[in-house]
């Protein structure tokens, strides 16, 4: 199974949830994480082969220790970012 996980609200998006896609194997899941530690990220992240982020940074140790990453992408347009 394909994990999505957005680690912020987009826009003027506020709770968490999950999503789940049979047919396309694929789980989709939204989590605040603004306010959580290092650690908690680690253990969020370790297993997602997508993140989706806004403006949340990420450390090098959170990114080495997310094993199944192939992409980050950042829900953000214009020309400043």
């Amino acid at each position: 199974m394909t994990d999505i996980k957005v680690l912020e609200p987009i826009g003027d998006s506020d709770f968490s949830w999950i999503l789940l896609d049979k047919e396309l194997n694929q789980r989709v899941v939204i989590e605040d994480t603004r306010t959580w530690d290092e650690n908690r990220l680690i253990s969020y992240v370790k297993d997602a082969k997508i993140l989706v982020i806004e403006n949340r940074p990420l450390s090098q140790r959170v990114l080495k220790n997310a094993l199944t990453l192939e992409a980050i992408i950042v829900a953000f347009s214009g020309l400043d970012h």
